[in-house]
């Protein structure tokens, strides 16, 4: 049974009637049914299933109890890297954890068989709202990621496992990311998906991972595999994800209200890059006079189009650097970031001095429940 977590003791807020009817929405619109239809496509093809059943191997279900009466369902994901298999999915699992020695023991995997194992936490960053799971996975089989970026339109099914083992999958489209998303990481998909799906596949029509799912009401929000395999190695290297934060949040041209179109286009005709919606006061970016406004054209010599872009740049700037929690190799670096004006009309550079590594300032974004402290955060580029 698929179930709301209402709070214990306050611990999450009450889910609106506004969130109760979306969610009464879905259901009325096939989700429990296998492979569920909303681009008036034929997703109950033969195709179809047999994508979802090429990846259905690897989708677990997940189960955990957390404080007062409440248990949270989710999927995962199993991966393998460095030789090991683990389990990701979203940290959402845990639901609010104010202490770390609060964080549970067991944690309950529902495989593709059947059959119930126990898990446990092997890495966690609540910032990114990532959590990978250890557990005896022998014989079990990993996903496959790609890493390109993806475009508006691009067709992908949402692949999810209910605590019962039963397989789940939604077919969808990308499209443009809706703004209340606190998280510029973050892109978006026509895919339909329930609580269980948090923290599940989404996968290309070659059964190729190319993100991995939360939660909203409007859309469904997921993490690329492009950021998501860089918070991986990050954890399995550093122990948490490391990246500089310069302080901003972007958007690409199309996700612009037409408004906010025409003042670019006015100066800048052909328009590439990305535009900065948000400087966060006394960042390195308003240090280094980036103004909302400014059109972002490149940055360390590379075209960018997109936020997804940037933020892998800015891994990169961690990454060549060496290990910043080990100190070894630690240097000043520079972000070279090249922008156009609209206000001015002028192309000017930018040396963005990166000798901090450390976390971002805050993380997360909503989910269903939305526990407090993850409603109220935001990740800033």
């Amino acid at each position: 049974m698929i179930f709301f977590s209402f709070p214990a003791r306050g611990l999450y807020k009450t889910p609106s009637k506004a969130d109760i009817d979306e969610y009464t929405r879905r259901q009325s619109c096939g989700l429990y049914n296998d492979i569920t239809n909303i681009d008036g496509k034929e997703a109950s093809s033969w195709e179809a299933r047999k994508i979802v059943c090429s990846i259905s191997s690897s989708i677990v279900g997940l189960s955990c109890p957390t404080s007062g009466f409440t248990r949270l369902c989710s999927s995962g994901i199993i991966i393998e890297m460095k030789g090991v298999k683990r389990i990701l999915t979203s940290a959402y699992i845990l639901g609010d954890l104010p202490h770390p020695h609060d964080q549970p023991d067991i944690i309950d995997i529902y495989l593709p068989d059947g059959k119930r194992i126990d898990g446990s936490i092997s890495y966690m960053d609540k910032r990114f709202n990532i959590l990978m799971i250890h557990a005896n996975l022998e014989g079990m089989r990993s996903v496959s990621f790609e890493t390109s970026l993806l475009d508006l339109g691009f067709e992908v099914v949402a692949v999810s496992r209910l605590p019962k083992s039963e397989l789940k999958a939604s077919w969808g489209q990308i499209n443009i990311r809706i703004d209340h998303l606190e998280s510029d990481d973050l892109m978006s998909s026509s895919c339909l998906i329930g609580e269980w799906g948090i923290g599940g596949a989404l996968i290309d029509l070659s059964g190729m991972v190319v993100g991995m799912n939360f939660f909203s009401n409007c859309s469904t929000p997921f993490m690329p595999s492009s950021i998501l395999v860089r918070c991986v190695e990050h954890l399995l290297t550093y122990g948490n994800v490391i990246r500089p934060c310069v302080g901003i949040r972007i958007r690409s041209p199309n996700e612009l209200k037409l408004a906010e179109l025409e003042l670019v286009f006015q100066k800048f005709p052909s328009i590439t890059g990305v535009i900065v919606k948000e400087v966060m006061k006394g960042s390195l970016g308003e240090e280094n006079d980036i103004r909302v406004g400014d059109v972002i054209i490149s940055c360390n010599y590379k075209p960018i189009n997109s936020a997804i872009q940037f933020g892998e740049e800015l891994f990169n700037m961690v990454e060549v650097s060496g290990s910043p929690l080990r100190n070894e190799k630690r240097r000043t670096k520079s972000l070279e970031v090249v922008i156009q004006r609209p206000s001015s009309g002028t192309v000017e550079h930018r040396s963005i001095c990166l000798s901090d590594f450390a976390p971002v300032i805050s993380v997360s974004w909503p989910v269903l429940p939305v526990p407090p402290s993850i409603e109220s955060s935001m990740i800033l580029m």
